[in-house]
């Protein structure tokens, strides 16, 4: 009887039991060192929410002045954290990849290298970002390989297989195409692929009803000449810079990225092929909108992607650095800064700053007084006291401010040093950038390609393949422009860019 009992009393306290060991735990009060945090109590119960903020000299270890956290199960999730104002968050830097760090933030002037995601390259080949004062100095950017390809063609009446969408492709990825049932490939099953060939897809399949009697071809349209297909498509932001008998090659403005292949071609029905599409790439610094970070500006600014400038703050002789990252506008406080074009560099992107207290200078903004130094650096004044616009040769003037000029390089040039120019106090200019050739000339007069069908001369970028076709149908030598020369494979049906083997 007393066993029965103490059953019966088991049964009821048992799941109780389990019930107290599967309730979600409370919070004790968090350990926040530099900071405080509000409501202030001994626990919490599991799903409150508390705030807190920093102390002068360190700020949240995620994005804000402030931040919140939440008790989940006996622990805060973020876990409240207050770092040195001049650490560093995680950057967000699309398409690339970076060792993390396992604390979530990264000390003054640590350092990181990013590893661009397939299909992307980092821009002018820069790879690194460095903390400086609680922002990252000239982010790297990752943008599309020339030899990646966009989104493959869609085929009516088929899907691709085994692969998941993506925007950008890298150069020989192969994709399989599949028909739905009742269409077939001609000449073969059901199935085909096509590849990523310097930046193009190759001509994919057509599925065709598989019953017999009743195949209508529809082939896809031939290129023919641009004449054909009438005037030239408008593309926003962009110009033509360049027309052949079979092509036309666009070029963003500047402030602006090209997205999708530059060259345009007509096919034989007097329809273009898919056009590029020029996408904002730049931010906007107006003064109305930064009222309070002491900028001393006559007028908006404008930054190209990944581009820093040197605003000069309401205090004299001070500044802060601004940059523009996917397309925000990201400054630091304002520091007593010393010109970089005094070093021969530029006024604005990659200039040197001097902490606060690293330099004198007399109350009122006199010159700087280092012991033993007679060194007195020009200061900027504005560009029409310098008189007319320096000429650089292949280059143009795209941006004039009252305290700088901003040039670009015309298709096929690169431009070497800094962009920006400006004018000293002896009117005498900062040093001026210089447009050097990056392209190769293939001119069949005087060096003609073997078995290639080539009537005139052919520009290539550098860095640029291109397929010429041979005077064998389906075949095509590739030419590549590498350090200013060419070089070239035989005449090919199939060439693979990964084994470099040409058959």
């Amino acid at each position: 009887m007393c066993i029965r009992y103490l059953g019966f009393i088991l049964l009821i306290w048992f799941p109780r039991a389990l019930h107290a060991q599967s309730a979600a735990q409370s919070c004790s009060a968090p350990r926040l060192d530099g900071g405080f945090f509000a409501p202030k109590q001994q626990t919490y119960s599991d799903g409150t929410k508390l705030t807190y903020t920093c102390d002068e000299g360190h700020k949240p270890a995620v994005k804000g002045w402030w931040a919140t956290s939440t008790c989940h199960n006996g622990k805060w999730s973020p876990e409240p954290q207050c770092i040195d104002e001049k650490a560093c968050l995680p950057p967000d830097i699309p398409n690339a990849k970076y060792t993390g760090n396992r604390s979530g933030w990264y000390r003054d002037a640590h350092k990181i290298r990013i590893t661009c995601d397939e299909g992307y390259e980092p821009k002018y080949r820069h790879v690194t970002a460095k903390c400086d004062g609680g922002t990252w100095t000239s982010l790297p950017v990752c943008e599309k390989s020339i030899y990646a390809c966009d989104e493959p063609p869609k085929i009516p009446h088929a899907v691709i297989i085994h692969q998941e969408y993506q925007e950008v492709y890298p150069a020989d990825t192969k994709l399989q195409y599949e028909c739905k049932d009742g269409y077939t490939v001609e000449g073969a099953d059901t199935t085909k692929s096509i590849t990523c060939i310097s930046g193009n897809w190759n001509e994919g399949p057509t599925c065709r009803p598989s019953t017999s009697g009743s195949l209508e071809r529809n082939p896809k349209p031939l290129f023919t000449t641009v004449d054909h297909c009438g005037a030239y498509p408008n593309v926003p932001n962009g110009d033509v810079v360049e027309r052949d008998q079979t092509f036309l090659k666009f070029q963003c403005s500047a402030f602006y990225t090209q997205v999708g292949l530059g060259t345009v071609v007509c096919y034989s029905d007097g329809t273009w092929s898919q056009l590029p599409i020029c996408k904002e790439a730049f931010c906007v610094l107006d003064p109305a909108e930064h009222v309070g970070a002491n900028f001393r500006l006559s007028g908006v600014e404008y930054l190209k992607e990944g581009e820093e400038k040197h605003i000069p703050c309401i205090q004299q002789d001070y500044s802060s650095r601004v940059q523009c990252t996917n397309g925000k506008i990201n400054f630091t406080q304002c520091r007593e800064t010393e010109p970089a074009a005094a070093k021969g560099g530029s006024a604005t992107a990659g200039g040197n700053t001097t902490s606060a207290g690293s330099r004198t200078r007399p109350a009122g903004g006199g010159s700087s007084s280092t012991s033993g130094s007679n060194d007195r650096r020009p200061q900027f004044i504005p560009v029409d006291d310098c008189g007319a616009s320096p000429n650089i040769p292949n280059g143009d003037v795209v941006q004039k401010d009252r305290m700088f000029l901003k040039y670009q390089c015309e298709a096929f040039h690169t431009l070497v040093g800094s962009d920006t120019v400006v004018c000293h106090s002896n009117r005498t200019w900062s040093p001026l950038p210089v447009c050097k050739e990056t392209f190769c000339v293939l001119d069949p007069a005087q060096d003609p390609l073997p078995n290639v069908k080539l009537s005139r001369v052919e520009y290539l970028k550098e860095g640029e393949r291109k397929h010429f076709p041979c005077v064998w149908r389906d075949y095509s030598r590739l030419a590549q422009c590498t350090n200013r020369r060419i070089t070239t494979t035989g005449c090919c049906h199939t060439y693979d860019h990964q084994r470099g083997v040409c058959w």
